[in-house]
């Protein structure tokens, strides 16, 4: 991956076995000091978990200056689609310091995500998002809290979801969530 760069770390591995990812089985303690992506330097990572045959459960941590986060959860590579059930306190993510966006884009929120699959466009799932503050270079949102919700129907159709106390909203049909017109989300 291009994006990725140099990472330096510092872990204990407690009862491992295994050098592939299929067989990887340890508890793994430890700090990641730098971890480089799309040429930012992510600090103070701390680790705290389990690897099992493709499967992180555990506590991860970071306190950098432009992202302040707490994770707690299962993500999990096990079968052909994974699984991500997870909790998470940002309490700073600065996506435009991070090299994430173009944008001036901040966010802080409490998430709790329970999710089948990694491409976006066949996610099904929900996102409980709570005390979000979303702010860009004009504007401060608040939201008590927003519910996404990705079903695939019977027949088929994709439902998608959203619940808050500022926008509430659904889509059926046969579409792909990537291909929603970017002028349309522009506004955020």
């Amino acid at each position: 991956n291009a994006d990725l760069g140099i990472v330096s770390l510092k872990t204990q591995v407690v009862d491992g076995k295994g050098l592939t990812r299929e067989s990887a089985n340890a508890k793994l303690i430890g700090s990641i000091e730098n971890f480089f992506y799309k040429n930012y330097n992510y600090q103070n990572i701390v680790i705290n978990g389990e690897l099992n045959n493709k499967r992180f459960n555990g506590n991860l941590e970071i306190a950098d200056n432009n992202i302040d986060l707490n994770f707690l959860g299962d993500i999990n590579y096990r079968n052909q689609i994974p699984v991500f059930d997870f909790k998470s306190k940002i309490s700073k993510l600065n996506l435009r310091a991070l090299n994430l966006s173009k944008k001036d884009l901040r966010f802080s929120g409490d998430v709790d995500l329970n999710i089948i699959n990694s491409d976006f466009s066949d996610m099904e799932g929900d996102v409980e998002i709570f005390n979000l503050v979303f702010e860009n270079e004009d504007e401060k949102f608040l939201a008590d809290s927003i519910l996404l919700s990705s079903t695939f129907e019977s027949d088929g159709e994709k439902l998608f979801k959203i619940t808050s106390n500022i926008l509430n909203g659904k889509i059926k049909g046969n579409f792909d969530i990537e291909q929603i017109p970017s002028t349309f989300l522009a506004y955020y």
